[in-house]
């Protein structure tokens, strides 16, 4: 493929990952990072400031990746370090004193599952495939779906949980396909299935709110993915009952489901922790691939590769959009491993995490 149409393809595919089927998120590369730091000299300032934005950043990932927060390890500065693949300096200014600078961190994520795997530390190895979220929400006697007046489904739109190990996306009344559920078909497990799919998710998560005068209670199931079958009830006691009629009435129903929003995204993350670490004793994990395709032939030979590898148990058709196609794959063994294969077989891989990126092999 010559230099032109990689550019394209590529351009193409980060387009697609952002705004089409497969929401990719970065877990091993942070966010701008903000120096501002004052030290004996700009350069013990400087010192200082990456330190801590490395240490936070750290932080940040160990905290989402391992089964229990509880296991993380005790490192020195320099183990931290050593999992940099790179640091991006954005800006900087430095004066006499201080140093002010933004940076983005990038870690290797393989270096830092080798050294957990190392310690016996439970951890997850990748980002879970997106899950939606469908509110449901009993207020007065009568049950909101897409009514503007849904009080649950405002709160989980307050709230992005799009970065986290397991991406939630909430349905909402601008997407049509979403328009399709209703009462009627939330027991429909293929329906519900299909409009998870437009928003590059595997998993729906049916949440429904009933409240009465002492508390807000959540109910979720989940159809479809590592969570299906997952029921669990949350509750979000009021401080003193609730009148009806009263004036703050909305306002404290609202405070409520704010307060149960943010626990329910932490409890499904968690539920997904414990799924995904069932399946790694199993053996069976998977992965997305994006991948540009000109025939089906491509897509078979493409297909065919994979399947040679002996770790690979499946591999499915996930989504096609245009002339982009997204596999997903169930394997065994180390993800590393896999990614040397594809590697070994001329194959260019580009990562965002969720979803690989493979180009066509090198010529």
């Amino acid at each position: 493929m010559c230099y032109m149409n990689r550019f394209i393809y590529r351009f193409v595919l980060c387009i697609f990952l952002l705004w089409g089927g497969v929401h990719a998120s970065p877990l091993y590369t942070s966010p701008v990072l903000k120096i501002n730091e004052q030290g004996i000299s700009a350069n013990d300032a400087k010192t200082a400031g990456f330190k801590k934005a490395i240490d936070g950043f750290w932080q940040s990932v160990i905290r989402q990746i391992l089964l229990d927060p509880a296991d993380a390890p005790q490192l020195s500065t320099a183990d931290r370090e050593s999992f940099i693949k790179k640091i991006d300096i954005l800006s900087e200014k430095t004066h006499s004193n201080r140093y002010i600078a933004e940076i983005r961190v990038y870690f290797d994520p393989f270096l830092i599952q080798e050294s957990l795997r190392a310690k016996g530390i439970a951890f997850v190895e990748d980002k879970g495939f997106p899950a939606l979220v469908v509110p449901v929400f009993e207020y007065k006697g009568v049950a909101q779906m897409y009514e503007y007046t849904n009080m649950w489904q405002t709160a989980l739109q307050n709230i992005d949980a799009t970065g986290g190990l397991l991406p939630l996306y909430v349905s909402n009344r601008g997407n049509k396909d979403s328009l399709k559920i209703d009462r009627h078909v939330l027991n429909d497990r293929d329906k519900m299935l299909t409009v998870g799919v437009s928003y590059g998710a595997d998993t729906v998560l049916v949440a429904k709110v009933r409240v009465d005068h002492t508390g807000v209670t959540l109910t979720y199931n989940a159809i479809g993915g590592i969570l299906d079958g997952t029921q669990h009830t949350l509750t979000e006691k009021f401080s003193t009952p609730l009148r009806m009629g009263e004036s703050d009435t909305d306002n404290r129903v609202l405070n409520a489901l704010s307060d149960l929003a943010v626990r329910f995204f932490e409890d499904a993350e968690l539920q997904w922790k414990k799924r995904h670490a069932v399946a790694e004793k199993q053996g069976t994990k998977r992965i997305q691939i994006a991948f540009s395709i000109k025939s089906l032939t491509e897509w078979q030979a493409l297909k065919n590769t994979l399947q040679s590898y002996q770790v690979v148990r499946n591999v499915s058709l996930y989504s096609v959009q245009g002339n982009i196609v997204t596999a997903s794959v169930q394997y065994t063994g180390v993800l590393k491993n896999f990614y040397l294969f594809l590697q070994e077989k001329k194959y260019n891989i580009n990562t965002y995490d969720t979803v690989w990126v493979v180009d066509h092999p090198k010529s």
